[in-house]
């Protein structure tokens, strides 16, 4: 047999003496809390544990070597096990249905059984007399201090390592802040008293174990555990922080977020299909709360990993380069897909109907991954645009004009602008941001247009080719500037003044066709001007020149080029005369931009009217739904924007409900279940609001009130959506498993299991797709969208609230 309690020093769950460590464990608990009355006891106790085991110490062995016979392994156990019981919930506190003294009786009872178990073990049979005073909880100081006076030898790294273990599980944010505790407290004489990232990050066996520790830690605020990062994931956790202030005020430990080590760990574990919709709730935790660091970290975690991957040199180093690479695939493309809408589509991609405002710092997050890859943000520009090929043009235009905003807040807005327009693949989005801007002021098409053709080089026909598609695609659409169109009929007429323009030998180059008929460019030319003087007659005048244009094709000569260089000039003072006045008209309105309707401080003040009408009872919650309801489906981008304003400040105020009044809360609560009752939130937005009710429910509502108003909360909540609950039965098995609420609202509790048993074929069938956007639809940690279509998370009937914890 290995050495006592963990045997070599190698992992915990591989040799025999891990075995001990858990038997270990049993006794231990088996004593109860008595063993920890006083440092003495809980010296002796161990001593004696580790000599009733096989292989333990002799009888004469003193108490150093009782202690230098604990392995680092089974060390890790111990602190598990003292965190674990030392914090067990309802220790020390009374249920709520008036049980208290009996609770007290059933105390005393274990910790007079527990002394007995501790005077005999000790071979002390007046233990419970000298100690009866000091029996009660667990002891965490005396258990600190034996590990930092008896324990400090250790290797700890290893222990931090040994945690890996089969029964390693994080309870909640309380169990972690004392095994953290313990740990630092045995490791208080080495140079690192803080439990290694190393340790929690590499591989390990125990991976659920793993997953709730990670968890765990990135919900715990810094003063628990602080993540060590590197300078440049320094500078993406900075992202949420402006002015010195943190702006992500729900993200309580950003740096774990921008941890590479963190992140990819996060990766490899998703891919195991068992834990994948754990993962994915995980990351919609920090998607709701610090989106910002996750698009830079996982852009810049996914660029250093393609770099080892190139760069690795030996079969197993270019393995497990490769393997770091592929990592996580579709989780991260389903973040990909939640991501570039955020930042990179007005109202975070919804029409602000499908998530509420999570974006706090844009312009700090976009410079940031301007500075990590300049080719990402092009991309996630293109997407952006593409992913608008089946909406409306006034969502397309506002896209744009969208990106364009984005472009202009990057570190050097003109060379970003630049790369934009000119450094990308794709003609037509090039051709619109151009056009765009250029109806905004922000560019002069002509130069513009001019510019480009001349640094085409040999690729000149390509691009003419190019533009008279785009024009031929947009035509049909086009409307004046004033109507705010993707193309407008200022536009067309400069641009197809600049087509006329070209020489006679472009124009006579060949166009391919789909037919593979030879057809020139004039010809094209031709086809273009005459449709689009057919649809909008008001061209006639600037193109004159048109009627030369067949001529000049049939003749081989370039008098289509010179007659549309005249035409040009003699309307270029009078295109210059407009702009001037147009230019006029938009600084009266930017003048009075503050005041018009739509502008962010009217959509605030909207919202915050139509909440103080329901508090005071003005409008009931009910109705205020009806209006929501209208506002999301309209077409109306102001009353899309004060739909999104109020439910992004209804979900912000979540943190101050336990301070509300009691007609304020119990308003609040029947609004956010109404929300929920009617669909009107979806995808990550309804994973999280089904998360708040969850956690309201949990707060025992007689440990105080600040604690009893988040239960009523959370049951003004559930009540309006009970018929819904049927669609997500593991939400309804966490809500059944908390105890006050089975004690107390056993009705409520059986009609909820009723649903469960109702629905559990279709539940199971639910739960087995584990895609996002798979038939189950999907919701919140749920939802979502699949890889080869890269849509993105929708709302649906069922699958992932039911992994919501």
């Amino acid at each position: 047999m290995n050495n006592l309690m963990g045997g070599p020093s190698t992992t915990s769950n591989t040799n025999n003496g891990d075995s001990n460590g858990a038997a270990l464990i049993h006794i231990l608990l088996d004593l109860g809390p008595a063993c920890t009355s006083n440092a003495g006891t809980l010296r002796e106790a161990l001593r004696l544990v580790t000599q009733k085991l096989p292989g333990g110490i002799s009888n004469n062995s003193n108490n150093n070597n009782a202690v230098l016979a604990w392995k680092e392994p089974a060390v890790a156990r111990l602190i598990h096990f003292f965190a674990a019981v030392g914090t067990k919930p309802g220790n020390g506190s009374s249920n709520n249905n008036g049980n208290a003294n009996a609770n007290e009786k059933e105390q005393q009872q274990q910790n007079a059984l527990s002394a007995a178990f501790v005077g005999a073990y000790l071979n002390n049979p007046d233990f419970h007399k000298d100690s009866s005073g000091n029996i009660g909880e667990w002891n965490l100081e005396v258990i600190s201090q034996i590990l930092s006076t008896d324990f400090s030898h250790l290797n700890w790294p290893m222990v931090g390592r040994s945690f890996d273990f089969p029964e390693f599980k994080i309870r909640d944010g309380r169990h972690l802040e004392v095994l953290l505790a313990l740990y630092r407290a045995g490791a208080s004489s080495a140079q690192n008293q803080q439990l290694p990232l190393d340790a929690i990050t590499v591989e390990w066996t125990n991976r659920v174990g793993q997953l709730s520790l990670l968890e765990h830690l990135l919900a715990c605020p810094p003063n628990v555990y602080s993540f060590s990062v590197d300078n440049e994931e320094a500078a993406d956790a900075n992202t949420v922080v402006v002015d010195g202030n943190l702006v992500a005020t729900n993200c309580p430990n950003p740096r774990g977020w921008a941890s590479s080590r963190v992140l990819q760990r996060l990766l490899h574990l998703s891919d195991d299909k068992s834990l994948h919709p754990k993962v994915r709730e995980i990351f919609v935790v920090g998607l709701l709360s610090c989106p910002e660091i996750i698009l830079c970290a996982l852009v810049r975690l996914q660029l250093s990993v393609a770099r080892s991957a190139d760069q690795a040199s030996g079969g197993d180093a270019r393995a497990a380069a490769a393997a770091n690479a592929g990592a996580g695939m579709p989780m991260k493309g389903e973040l990909m897909r939640e991501l570039i809408p955020l930042f990179f589509k007005p109202n975070g991609g919804a029409g602000g109907q499908g998530h509420p405002n999570v974006v706090r710092n844009m312009p700090g997050a976009l410079r940031r991954l301007w500075g990590i890859s300049q080719n990402t943000v092009v991309a996630a520009c293109i997407e952006a645009w593409r992913s608008t090929a089946a909406d409306p043009p006034q969502v397309r235009f506002q896209t744009v004009v969208h990106i364009i905003g984005v472009v202009r807040i990057l570190p050097s807005p003109e060379n970003a602008i630049a790369t934009i327009l000119n450094g990308n693949k794709d003609p037509e989005f090039s051709f619109t941001v151009a056009f765009v801007m250029a109806d905004h002021d922000m560019l002069q098409l002509r130069p513009w247009l001019t510019d480009r053709w001349n640094s085409a080089g040999a690729n000149k026909g390509m691009f003419a080719v190019a533009l008279i598609s785009y024009v031929g695609k947009n035509y049909p659409h086009v409307a004046p500037r004033r109507n705010k169109p993707l193309v407008s009929i200022e536009n067309l007429s400069t641009t197809l003044q600049f087509v006329l323009s070209l020489d006679a030998e472009t124009m006579n180059g060949v166009v391919p066709t789909p037919s593979g008929k030879a057809v020139t460019l004039g010809e094209s030319v031709k086809a273009i001007v005459d449709a689009c003087l057919v649809r909008h007659p008001s061209l006639a005048e600037v193109l004159s020149s048109s009627a030369s244009l067949s001529n000049s094709v049939a003749d081989g000569n370039a008098s289509v080029a010179s007659s549309g260089q005249q035409q040009q000039q003699q309307n270029q003072q009078q295109q210059q005369q407009n702009q001037q006045q147009q230019q006029q008209q938009q600084n009266q309105q930017q003048q009075q931009q503050r005041h018009t309707p739509g502008s962010q401080d009217d959509i605030e003040e909207c919202a915050n009217q139509y909440f103080q009408q329901i508090y005071a009872s003005e409008e009931s919650a009910r109705k205020v739904v009806e209006m929501l309801k209208s506002f999301k489906a309209s077409g109306n981008s102001r009353e899309n924007d004060i739909f999104a304003c109020m439910i992004h400040n209804l979900f912000d105020e979540y943190r101050f409900f336990s301070k509300y009044p009691e007609k304020e809360l119990r308003i609040t609560g029947i609004l956010f279940g109404l929300l929920i009752k009617e669909q009107l939130v979806s995808s990550i937005t309804l994973g999280i609001a089904l998360r708040y009710v969850l956690e309201a429910l949990r707060k025992p509502p007689g440990q105080s009130p600040q604690s009893g108003k988040m239960f009523r909360f959370g049951m003004f909540a559930l009540e309006q959506f009970k018929e819904r609950l049927h669609e997500w039965p593991q939400y309804c098995s966490h809500i059944v498993q908390i105890p006050h609420l089975r004690d107390g609202y056993a009705q409520l509790v059986g009609e909820i299991e009723g649903a469960m048993s109702s629905t559990s074929d279709g539940a199971s069938n639910a739960g087995s797709s584990s895609s996002l956007g798979g038939p189950s639809g999907g919701v919140g940690v749920g939802g979502g969208g699949d890889a080869a279509s890269g849509r993105t998370m929708e709302s649906g009937g069922g699958g992932g609230v039911n992994n919501i914890a």
